[in-house]
């Protein structure tokens, strides 16, 4: 608990500071609005390899068969979008967090009350967007809200965190001695394709899909006890994510009118 309050005061403090200094060089800037939004769905783990100790452990993220050791079904996203909009251009702080939850370990399905886990992970991202005005569209002869695909690239850091434990009820053992525990933030990258709804001048509801990876993905010690403590475990770290944001877009600041010469 102490380290995600720690986390969070992070991300309140870079989405303050990113603000800050967008806001200090506004006058630099093409004219243009702030804007903040949330955004809220799914997000989904790609298929990968874990190795721990030197001994590779498959992870198959399909949660519609349990043909691997380590299955994760699609889980919850949840996220802060702030930034500064310039005609088709836009430049955004987001802090996302992700989550997952382990379904299904070594042939064990979760139902047994055997394991328990999750992998989460904590993102903050630089992206930049471009937004694709579309021509005035009609339903039934009705006007439909402007609509503006978008592509964008982001660029940030991820801490990602890992855990799995061995339930008290499961075979009588202690949970403490099982099985892995550890956190690491590394460099990450995301690929941005999405379309926006403008229902008003001032609010707006995009549809986004999203894909968020690291080059290094995991590679911690494990800090949990049992056989494989002290172990060195190294693996990918690549998720795809669909997702709504509804987002405020705030008034620009009038322009100040030249005083005219004497």
């Amino acid at each position: 608990m102490k380290h995600r309050v720690s986390w969070w005061l992070g991300v309140a403090l870079a989405i303050v500071t990113a603000l800050s200094v967008v806001q200090a060089s506004a006058q630099s800037l093409p004219p243009g609005s702030f804007y903040t939004g949330v955004e809220g769905g799914w997000t989904s783990l790609v298929s990968t390899t874990l190795s721990v100790g030197g001994r590779s452990i498959k992870e198959n993220f399909d949660d519609l068969g349990f043909s691997g050791d380590w299955n994760y079904p699609d889980d919850l996203l949840l996220g802060f979008r702030a930034g500064y909009e310039m005609g088709p251009w836009s430049i955004e702080e987001e802090a996302a967090y992700r989550h997952s939850k382990v379904f299904h370990f070594a042939g064990v399905p979760l139902s047994s009350s055997l394991f328990g886990g999750q992998r989460n992970s904590y993102a903050l991202l630089t992206n930049v967007l471009y937004n694709l005005a579309l021509p005035e569209l009609h339903l039934f002869g009705v006007a439909l809200p402007p609509i503006s695909p978008h592509a964008g690239l982001g660029v940030g850091a991820v801490n990602i965190i890992d855990s799995l434990a061995l339930k008290p009820a499961g075979l009588g053992l202690d949970a403490a001695s099982c099985c892995l525990h550890g956190n690491i933030w590394e460099f990450a990258y995301q690929g941005i394709a999405g379309v926006r709804f403008e229902f008003t001048p001032n609010l707006l509801l995009d549809i986004d899909y999203r894909y968020l990876g690291t080059p290094s993905g995991l590679r911690f010690t494990n800090q949990a006890g049992g056989t494989i403590a002290n172990y060195k475990i190294k693996g990918g770290y690549q998720t795809h994510h669909s997702f709504l944001s509804l987002i405020w877009r705030f008034p620009p600041a009038p322009t100040m009118a030249a005083s005219p010469a004497r």
